[in-house]
């Protein structure tokens, strides 16, 4: 039977015979996820471990091409003996299982590497103003984690966006809102592999240079959850000058996809102080 006859397309090539003669056979995650990449190049193989350190697992649960995370639905596993069964989205098992799903990186990348480009600024470092960069994040616990990525999605695809304005030389007002954008690599959650576990992120950022003169506007930070095709976002900031209250509505764009979450999403002051923000699902370390 080919499992693609219930719109399963990820799992088209497992048949009847590979589930039988090889998954009740293979113990060891890595030479079976091999095998799994041998055929189909594009799959997301993700091993969902909550038993110590063991790599064997229960079966293999398969997520449809057209799931969407925070969805609540019955996932198809195929278990070590052939036999089907379903599993809920929603709650954590209480077993490993080796989950496999469709690429989500999908879109252009020629869109994301034109954004980069056309955002990169060689700003020279001076003493009329500060650098500003973050050192750490992680997620506050594993329920923050779930709630932007179930437990089935593995590592959640994490990007940091920081707005600020570009100041007028004449006025010292700003005139247009501009975007630096970084998306994380992995490594939220404990040794690589899920153990109900977070852990620092320690990937470093650095942030386009705070200068003095645009001290009187606030930084805006946006924490998102990517899933989905690539694709970009216009939206507006309001900047508000901290000394007279009046404020000024700018537009800017930045990378995205289409089934975006924003868990966090606030402002940091010049004047604010280094070390570690706690906002909403996500904490980080600031350094000036």
């Amino acid at each position: 039977m080919n499992i693609s006859n219930r719109n399963l397309k990820i799992s088209s090539f497992i048949d009847a015979n590979f589930k039988s003669q090889r998954v009740r056979n293979v113990e060891d995650v890595d030479n079976f996820s091999n095998l799994l990449l041998s055929r189909d190049s594009l799959l997301q193989i993700y091993f969902y471990n909550v038993i110590g350190d063991s790599s064997s697992f229960k079966g293999i649960v398969v997520v449809p091409e057209n799931v969407k995370e925070r969805d609540r639905k019955d996932l198809l596993v195929i278990n070590k003996d052939g036999s089907e069964s379903y599993i809920r989205s929603d709650i954590d098992p209480q077993d490993n299982y080796l989950v496999i799903s469709r690429n989500e990186r999908t879109g252009s990348p020629e869109l994301e590497a034109a954004y980069v480009s056309s955002n990169k600024q060689n700003v020279k470092t001076s003493s009329n103003g500060k650098s500003i960069s973050i050192v750490r994040a992680k997620f506050k616990d594993i329920t923050a984690k779930r709630a932007v990525e179930d437990w089935w999605g593995g590592e959640p695809e994490v990007r940091v966006n920081m707005v600020y304005a570009l100041m007028d030389p004449i006025t010292n007002k700003p005139i247009e809102a501009r975007t630096s954008s970084f998306l994380y690599p992995g490594n939220w959650l404990k040794l690589g592999v899920f153990k109900n576990d977070v852990k620092w992120n320690n990937t470093p950022i650095n942030f386009p240079f705070w200068h003095a003169n645009e001290q009187n506007y606030g930084r805006r930070i946006i924490w998102v959850e990517e899933d989905g095709v690539s694709t970009e976002q216009t939206f507006s900031t309001v900047f508000k000058d901290e000394n007279t209250n009046m404020t000024t509505t700018l537009s800017s764009k930045r990378p995205a996809t289409n089934n975006d979450v924003t868990f966090s999403d606030s402002w940091i002051d010049f004047t604010s102080e280094a070390g570690i923000l706690y906002w909403s699902l996500i904490e980080f370390e600031i350094a000036y």
